[in-house]
């Protein structure tokens, strides 16, 4: 369960090729799209993640200037979340067809003839349900706990809530960088805010 969740916080940016997987530094293994970012103690999950040397080489930083905070009540937080997120307005775009890559058709490897992909119908774009995104307005942002964020990044921090209901669950706002840093057990989320 842990491991879906770096993967989760992974990015697909093609300029960041270092925030496509999960990367260990000291005791913990991080996972990032530089929207959202999830540490968690390497002892708790049941691989083992390699330094990534293109990564950051220390993110204890990002971490520094939150003050303790008291325990929320975590099924309060996941129902407030699931809500919110339900009102908000999600387009979905289709993708290209993972057999031809967008390209429409396929080379024969014998002869080097083209012809139209078979899986999308020389579309070069998938039909298929599990290859659509779901994207939010660029401007869409939702108010949780005071402070505003995009959707897709609350929508990950609901998703870790609502795997680990750990009884201790916190949240400290950090204005100067606006960050919030959300603590769910030995899990930390921190989420970058949408400045308003």
């Amino acid at each position: 369960m842990l491991e879906y969740l770096l993967n989760l916080f992974t990015g697909d940016d093609k300029l960041r090729p270092q925030f496509h997987t999960p990367f260990k530094i000291g005791e913990y293994v991080y996972a990032t799209d530089a929207h959202a970012l999830i540490k968690i103690p390497a002892k708790l999950l049941s691989r083992d993640y390699v330094v990534n040397e293109k990564a950051p080489k220390d993110l204890t930083s990002m971490f520094e200037g939150f003050t303790p905070a008291e325990n929320l009540d975590i099924e309060f937080y996941i129902t407030v979340l699931s809500t919110l997120l339900a009102d908000v307005k999600w387009t979905y775009m289709r993708t290209s067809c993972p057999k031809c890559k967008g390209a429409s058709e396929i080379m024969c490897d014998h002869c080097g003839h083209a012809s139209p992909c078979e899986e999308c119908d020389g579309t070069g774009m998938s039909d298929d349900m599990n290859f659509l995104i779901r994207k939010e307005s660029e401007y869409a942002a939702v108010k949780f706990n005071g402070k505003l964020y995009r959707p897709f990044v609350l929508e990950r921090l609901l998703i870790t809530l609502m795997a680990l209901k750990s009884k201790d669950f916190m949240v400290v706002h950090y204005d100067k960088n606006h960050k919030s840093l959300f603590t769910i057990g030995d899990v930390m989320v921190l989420l970058t805010q949408v400045m308003d």
